[in-house]
């Protein structure tokens, strides 16, 4: 099998420091945010080339800053696929404590396809809740929004200087509002009780939607299921 081809990836500017690759993998958008201390990357999707050709990208545009971490949303193996390109590089992935051992597992392997063989200095950085990544204007907020019939563990990440929260799976937008299937239905429960000011919703699959788009289809769903149940 012929070696993965490496892909140039562009960062879009989406608020101060703050950026969106698109389509990092084919369908899935990743977010790297420039903090004092270092580069987050949100997401870890598909395959180690996909990691590597963000790594790339986001080496190109900050030379001289290290990537402190990055985060995969759940462990489904689509956006968890990419944990050993980050881990190879030493990178060290933030996750829910349920997935410490997914991950470590995932930089123990032996690797034939991708290349590369088991990661050194694997390093694994759990919370349970909630975690505030950085400090000052650019922090984000990792919140674990499970259990969801989706994964009974998945990370959300909310950016209050943009009051944008990314959003993986349980949440998705092509251009056109139709009511919340019940995953998403279940995350827009546990979103209000959350004190987060949302102006725009960044999914992993699809475009971005504002928060009046993302309540208007729950309420379309809420409406549904009250007509169904009469």
């Amino acid at each position: 099998m012929p070696a993965p081809t490496p892909r140039d990836l562009t960062l879009e500017e989406v608020g101060t420091d703050i950026y969106l690759i698109a389509n990092a993998a084919q369908g899935y958008n990743v977010m790297v945010v420039d903090q004092a201390d270092g580069v987050l990357v949100l997401e870890t999707p598909q395959a180690p080339q996909t990691a590597r050709d963000i790594l790339r990208a986001v080496k190109a545009k900050f030379p001289n800053k290290r990537i402190k971490a990055a985060v995969p949303t759940h462990h489904h193996f689509d956006h968890s696929g990419g944990v050993y390109g980050f881990l190879e590089a030493g990178v060290p992935i933030v996750t829910t404590a349920g997935n410490t051992d997914f991950v470590r597992s995932i930089g123990a392997a032996s690797r034939s396809i991708s290349g590369g063989a088991p990661a050194e200095n694997v390093t694994v950085d759990p919370f349970a809740d909630r975690q505030v990544m950085g400090e000052g204007a650019n922090q984000v907020e990792l919140i674990n929004v499970g259990p969801n019939p989706h994964a009974d563990e998945i990370i959300v990440a909310y950016m209050p200087a943009i009051k944008t929260l990314f959003v993986a799976d349980l949440y998705s937008f092509q251009g056109q509002v139709n009511p919340l299937n019940a995953n998403a239905l279940a995350f827009a429960e546990r979103l209000e009780s959350l004190d987060l000011d949302i102006e725009t919703f960044m999914p992993v699959h699809g475009q971005r939607a504002t928060a009046e788009q993302f309540w208007e289809a729950a309420k379309l769903a809420r409406d549904a299921a009250a007509e169904a149940g009469r």
